[in-house]
């Protein structure tokens, strides 16, 4: 049940009415069923894992919450008992327990996502490489299924877990309200990824009706779907024709191809979380911002700050920062201290936590040499920046540049949109061999032959659809820039219109869709991209 379908909208009509009909302390239970209804729906056989995730993050949880319980109460009821020394080793036991239950938990739960994900292409390779060597080795591959969600839904519940062994909250007592917070639907396909402190508490108030958020949500959920059906859904036509096409493209068009793709990924990407956070806004709960205007970054760790941002937060939290101060680390430092001086010392560390970081990152989208390639890609481009960030200020100050000038920020704009595009590039070739390929096309750009206008148009739609293409990439380029600007929300502008010209803009909004979308006869409906992760 994808966000754009008549069955979601149905669906979604039906939780919405019923969750203000029913007793206000049965909002959560509806929430569950609902949750587990559209999960359910995608496949019964994927029910098995979220299950088991939610099991076992439930039962460690508590596990661990009473560790810590029992050590409070030891510590408080026998302080004249313990020495320094016995306190100190009775803590340490007993973080040694909870460490083997957390252990045990993240273990089982990445080691079902990295099996699903991983095994068959573990076996490929390693078959070739059998080859290679002249052994006749074959390891055979499997028929697996990647169950809906479960990147997000493990990273969210295991950072759950993380965040109860550090005491950052506490652990949940039902195990229903656990399983609402695993499932709940409409961030259970692409995110974002919330923190149980933030989401949790949401899930489980009793709410009353309220006609400013639910119109607010409406709007952003409207403005989702134009973002998805009209524009992602365009581009996504020119997109797949020249990556699954482009022995045959010039090399203006390959660039014309990533171009459009990567208006396709931001609009398809962003256009489900808008779905997602509108559906909860309309229901009084609050969802993290995951996209804020990333193609108006001035340099690549910004665009990461505005893209994807609740996966870059895991990210930094769960991964780069225990990374960075692990005793492998400091070590690393230790030793770049002594031998290339105190500046790589400091460094060290947090390169070795980036590169752990962005090769992680490049995992968690796929088992491909095209996603290590670019998380390998990015994790580079980062530590050469924080390397070379010196050197840059210098040449600013000798060049005299005023580096908070219109000019020099658009210079700054374009040239980081640029870098992401070679990234999408790696991200989306069929293969790192075409990537490269693609790129080597792209240096014919200067020929003359690649603007010949019938080869140039000829990518899969028609002059109508590409009139309609510009203009809403202008639209979208136009209210972004608005946006970004003079950081104003949008819907909370129009909610301060009178309610019939409020009214009037949806249904403008509705009908664009209804006109300019891209359904019906002839057109395969698109799944969002980031499901399959």
């Amino acid at each position: 049940m994808i966000f754009n379908s008549a069955s979601f909208l149905l669906f979604f009509a039906v939780v919405l009415l019923l969750y203000y009909l029913v007793p206000k302390k049965l909002q959560w239970g509806l929430l569950l069923a609902a949750s587990y209804f559209f999960y359910l729906y995608a496949s019964v056989k994927f029910a098995v894992f979220i299950l088991f995730t939610t099991t076992t993050a439930y039962f460690a949880a508590n596990a661990i919450g009473k560790i810590q319980q029992e050590m409070k109460k030891t510590l408080r009821e026998r302080k004249e008992e313990f020495t320094r020394e016995t306190k100190k080793k009775y803590k340490e036991s007993c973080k040694k327990r909870q460490k083997r239950i957390l252990t045990g938990t993240l273990v089982s739960n990445f080691g079902i996502l990295v099996f699903l994900k991983f095994y068959n292409f573990a076996a490929i390779n390693l078959t070739a490489v059998f080859a290679l060597t002249g052994s006749e080795i074959s390891i055979p591959t499997m028929r697996l299924i990647l169950p809906l969600g479960i990147s997000f839904y493990t990273f969210q519940t295991m950072g759950y877990l993380i965040d109860v062994y550090w005491e950052k909250v506490q652990p949940e007592k039902s195990y229903l309200k656990t399983a609402l917070f695993v499932s709940y639907f409409p961030q259970i396909i692409e995110g974002p990824i919330s923190r149980f402190g933030e989401l949790a508490p949401q899930l489980f108030e009793k709410k009353s009706f309220d006609y400013h958020r639910f119109s607010t949500g409406i709007q952003l959920m409207i403005w989702g779907f134009f973002k998805k059906m009209v524009i992602a859904d365009r581009f996504s036509v020119i997109a797949n024709t020249v990556f699954d096409n482009f022995v045959d493209c010039t090399g203006f068009q390959v660039a014309l191809g990533i171009f459009f793709y990567a208006i396709q990924d931001y609009t398809d990407f962003s256009g489900c979380i808008d779905i997602a956070r509108g559906a909860s806004e309309a229901m009084g709960i609050t969802l993290a911002e995951n996209f804020d205007h990333p193609y108006f970054s001035r340099t690549i760790p910004e665009y990461w700050r505005r893209w994807h941002a609740t996966l870059g937060s895991w990210f930094k939290d769960y991964v780069f920062y225990p990374i960075s101060i692990s005793q492998c680390s400091i070590k690393l430092g230790k030793f770049s201290k002594k031998h290339f001086g105190k500046q790589m010392g400091k460094n060290v560390p947090a390169f070795f936590g980036l590169a752990v970081t962005w090769l992680t990152t490049g995992l968690w989208h796929g088992s491909d040499w095209n996603y290590i390639g670019w998380g390998v890609y990015y994790g580079l481009l980062i530590i050469l920046g924080i390397l070379f960030e010196p050197l840059f200020q210098k040449l600013n100050r000798l060049l005299k540049l005023k580096t908070d000038h219109a000019a020099w920020i658009v210079v700054q704009v374009l040239r980081t949109f640029l870098l992401t595009c070679v990234g999408r590039l790696i991200f989306r070739a069929n293969h790192l061999s075409d990537a490269a390929v693609m790129m080597k096309k792209m240096t014919d750009l200067v020929h003359l032959k690649d603007y010949y206008y019938p080869d140039l148009w000829n990518l899969g739609l028609d002059h109508a659809d590409y009139m309609v293409a510009f203009l809403v990439l202008a639209a979208l380029f136009i209210i972004s820039f608005i946006q970004e600007k003079y950081h104003l929300v949008i819907r909370e502008k129009l909610y301060q219109l009178p309610m019939l010209l409020r009214w009037l803009v949806l249904f403008v909004g509705v009908q664009m869709i209804l006109i300019f979308g891209m359904y019906g006869e002839g057109f395969s409906q698109a799944a969002f991209v980031y499901m399959q992760f």
